[in-house]
């Protein structure tokens, strides 16, 4: 504010000085000095950029042409600068409120697990939080008090001893602004290209015989004509916008080049069938070869995992039979040891590879989990999920798109010929390991196919690296190009949907902008564009970018 008021001062004295015209050659010098001294000052704190063209040109015409412009000059660019600089403050401030992320969390209803987005937390509403997790709010379980911040020891139902009337996802807002700082903007060479070609134009123009005055008007007018600035900001406020969407609907993307790879992919590869179903799982047949229950035994073996079987297991109303000493997390499967007692649990492949006790197989649709004690079949239960209903949309969009959709499964054949014939998901590949996929891969790389694989990025961690472009679907901070924190296939989708409104808003942008340089050479031809005129058109021209981008990227 006293930047403005300072620069309403100085444009009077100006004003006054011109108007009543006593003296006006020192008055003029003082005014412009003053000026000149105040904008260098608080472009060296603050950055460089355009103001070097500017300066270059004001200078010029106080020594040149005539001091009265070169101080209107200084003083139009002081306002613009200044109009700049609140304009981005408060789009940086808009872009960080609307990075606000409403939390995703596991709530306690009704007696089940509910999971639901919030952003605002009433007091005694019940958060779930497993083993290991950071607490984000502070509350009590079985008479013990937890703060904000703890890292829980064991699987918990905290209820919440405030309201929360907002919530801040600090830590992706802290990931964004790492990424918008890293965003391009235009470079000393640029401008340094931009005074050579200007340069050149002032030499043809004294070669043709043009007056020293008239020659240097016209360099200057190309030197503010084609300042780089409107087009930098025709390509990065629609980046910086459709970062912050994403951002928005909490999908996170590591770097800027990762959002421009999305348009790039040929396949979409989904490791696992469970990403393409909800979390309604059921139980559809247990085949018990013994007299223990198979349910609870699976839900006591399972009690160290936290993938979606595990947390499907853990919820039945069993108590745990034993401790685990130890496991061992193999492809399809795990080793368990209890004392005295070696268990076998995983899926018909795994048992073929790791265990040579013969199983007996369980054709029911479903996943099928296998039981082994001590080298004796227990017997298998086989769990299934109902179809995701929008995912069908979701397919049909993607191939829309010309994005081929494949799965790679490790369940039976049986059960994803069903989930993909549903979904009209044509290729699929069942009973898949890690080194199938891996190849998969690897051929694709070859071939040069680009492949966005999505999947559990905690036990595909090598499959990732090896992906032309990888989506881990994780609630924790992963190496993945990009991370989606709850399992929905929509945010797919909304990738897609997002590089298209920011192609459209670039295109537009670039469009208009190159518009208003016509329009601008043509006041310059017909002789009626001042320098004056031309920064503040270039003002105008960044207002239209912004609300343009705004437009189509918020409302696309």
């Amino acid at each position: 504010m006293k930047k403005i008021v300072l620069s309403i001062v100085i444009l009077i004295c100006f004003i006054l000085v011109n108007l009543f015209k006593f003296n006006t050659t020192y008055f003029l010098i003082a005014i412009f000095v003053i000026e000149l001294i105040r904008l260098l000052i608080r472009k060296f704190k603050v950055k460089l950029d355009y103001f070097i063209i500017i300066l270059f040109i004001s200078v010029f015409n106080a020594l040149i042409l005539n001091l009265s412009t070169a101080i209107s000059l200084l003083l139009i660019y002081d306002f613009l600068d200044q109009i700049l600089e609140i304009l981005d403050k408060s789009l940086h401030k808009y872009l960080k409120n609307y990075v606000k992320n409403d939390y995703i969390a596991s709530f306690f209803e009704n007696n089940k697990e509910v999971l639901k987005k919030f952003s605002t937390l009433k007091k005694k509403d019940i958060l779930i939080y497993k083993k290991g997790e950071i607490l984000t709010t502070s509350g009590k379980y079985n008479d013990n008090y937890y703060e904000a911040g703890t890292i829980v020891d064991e699987d918990i139902f905290l209820e919440s001893d405030k309201d929360y009337k907002e919530l801040i996802d600090s830590k992706s807002l802290k990931s964004y602004n790492l990424l918008q700082k890293k965003i391009r903007k235009p470079s000393l060479i640029s401008y340094i290209v931009l005074l050579l070609l200007s340069t050149i134009i002032f030499f043809i123009l004294i070669y043709y015989k043009y007056e020293l005055n008239i020659a240097l008007f016209y360099t200057f007018n190309f030197l503010l004509i084609f300042l780089p600035l409107t087009f930098f900001y025709s390509k990065n406020i629609p980046i910086l916008f459709s970062i912050a969407y994403l951002y928005k609907e909490r999908i996170q993307i590591n770097n800027i080049n990762t959002f421009f790879k999305v348009n790039k992919v040929d396949i979409i590869v989904f490791d696992k069938t469970s990403v393409l179903t909800d979390d309604n799982i059921s139980i559809v047949n247990i085949d018990n070869q013994s007299n223990i229950n198979l349910v609870q035994l699976i839900k006591t073996l399972e009690q160290n995992t936290y993938d979606e079987i595990g947390k499907f297991f853990r919820k039945q109303e069993y108590d745990y039979l034993f401790k685990i000493d130890k496991s061992k997390k193999l492809n399809g499967g795990m080793i368990i040891n209890s004392k005295e007692d070696e268990y076998y649990l995983g899926n018909y492949d795994f048992f073929n590879k790791y265990n040579k006790i013969k199983v007996k197989k369980n054709k029911t649709l479903g996943t099928a989990i296998y039981v082994v004690k001590n080298n004796i079949f227990l017997g298998s239960v086989v769990i299934k999920s109902s179809i995701n209903k929008e995912v069908k949309d979701i397919v049909k969009y993607l191939e829309k798109i010309n994005k081929e959709v494949v799965v790679l499964s490790g369940d039976n054949e049986e059960y994803v010929r069903y989930i993909c014939n549903t979904l009209d998901i044509k290729r699929y590949s069942y009973n898949i390991n890690k080194k199938d996929k891996l190849s998969f891969l690897l051929l694709s790389k070859e071939e040069g196919t680009k492949v966005l694989f999505i999947g559990d990025y905690r036990n595909d961690k090598k499959l990732f690296k090896e992906a032309f472009l990888s989506c881990a679907i994780s609630k924790k901070e992963t190496e993945a190009d990009i991370t989606i924190d709850n399992n929905d296939l929509t945010d797919i989708k909304r990738l897609f949907i997002t590089y298209k409104a920011y192609k459209v808003s670039f295109i537009l942008n670039i469009f208009l902008t190159v518009l208003i340089t016509i329009f601008k050479l043509l006041l310059l031809y017909l002789g009626i564009l001042s320098l004056e005129v031309s920064l503040l058109i270039t003002l105008i021209n960044i207002l239209i970018i912004i609300f343009v981008s705004i437009e189509v990227l918020m409302f696309k």
